[in-house]
């Protein structure tokens, strides 16, 4: 695959012809980027243009910072889901009260519980 383009400044779409790589992409190197680094385009009359030298400076930034193996990658550190945590301090609220489900089901089962006809759980 040819990875530099002629020198001179060219349309994103015959750079994209030259190269045999979607303008899709070259549109999204350019908005979004790759790995931090994103191709510098000028727009001209409404067209887009890149030139020679931004597109190799854009590859070889790309080459330097190679992303590591997907097997080498680190696993991020899981967190607790705050939302279901969240979601469980409403449910303690609206369910038993404001009391913590251990004193709330001591006591009597729970409203939860009590509507089920269930005994109290501490056996009297």
């Amino acid at each position: 695959m040819q990875t530099s383009l002629a020198p001179g400044r060219h349309l994103l779409s015959s750079a994209a012809q030259q190269l045999n790589i979607h303008v899709s992409t070259w549109h999204r190197w350019r908005t979004k980027g790759v790995r931090g680094q994103r191709l510098n385009c000028t727009r001209i009359g409404g067209r887009w243009y890149v030139d020679a030298e931004d597109f190799q400076a854009f590859v070889e930034a790309l080459a330097s910072v190679a992303e590591p193996h997907p097997r080498e990658r680190q696993k991020p550190e899981r967190k607790p889901n705050e939302h279901a945590e969240r979601a469980g301090q409403v449910l303690d609220v609206r369910i038993f009260g404001g009391k913590s489900r251990v004193s709330a089901a001591g006591s009597d089962c729970g409203r939860r519980a009590a509507n089920a006809g269930c005994a109290r759980l501490d056996g009297a």
